[in-house]
């Protein structure tokens, strides 16, 4: 189905834990099957993704499921000036910004592999190093990104200016 695998359906194996010889996120999926299944409540959910997720999901199935986006303020967040932004960011005044985003950029299903591949894809297509169609690629990336995830797109090549962690809006609102 649309990215709901069979371990958040079955838990089993879970893929965030190395050893798991008493299978506790199934045990604990049982008993909140258990628990879940004559409750009179709504899930809500904040994208269409994870309310399918949630209709497929062996907990929340059998109840009413609604989606509601999470509220922006269309009012703050509204395009801004590109070569100031690029400024204020340390960008190049020109070429191309690819951004990628995450609260936490190791996390496996926020998807910085298939980031990464993209940017291989890309390095493997560019007939001068650095430039894409006579423009240069430069990466912008924001989020909690460990060692482990820097280092592969650091070798890729392009440069890359991380933001550490938006926890303000209007670093977020440049982003």
């Amino acid at each position: 189905s649309a990215g709901c695998s069979d371990y958040q359906r079955d838990c089993d194996p879970c893929p965030q834990l190395e050893r798991n010889p008493f299978h506790l996120p199934k045990c604990i999926l049982q008993d909140k099957i258990r628990l879940w299944e004559k409750s009179n409540i709504t899930i809500v959910n904040p994208s269409q993704w994870m309310e399918r997720c949630a209709k497929e999901s062996r907990i929340f199935k059998n109840l009413r499921i609604e989606c509601i986006p999470n509220g922006v303020n269309a009012e703050y967040y509204i395009p801004q000036d590109k070569k100031k932004v690029r400024e204020i960011m340390g960008l190049p005044k020109d070429g191309f910004v690819l951004l990628f985003g995450a609260e936490n950029g190791g996390e496996t299903r926020k998807g910085m592999q298939h980031f990464v591949e993209t940017i291989r894809n890309i390095k493997a297509k560019v007939e001068i190093y650095g430039v894409y169609n006579g423009k240069k690629i430069n990466l912008l990336c924001y989020g909690r990104m460990p060692e482990y995830i820097r280092d592969p797109i650091d070798r890729l090549g392009f440069p890359c200016t991380y933001l550490g962690y938006c926890d303000g809006e209007e670093l977020m609102r440049n982003a």
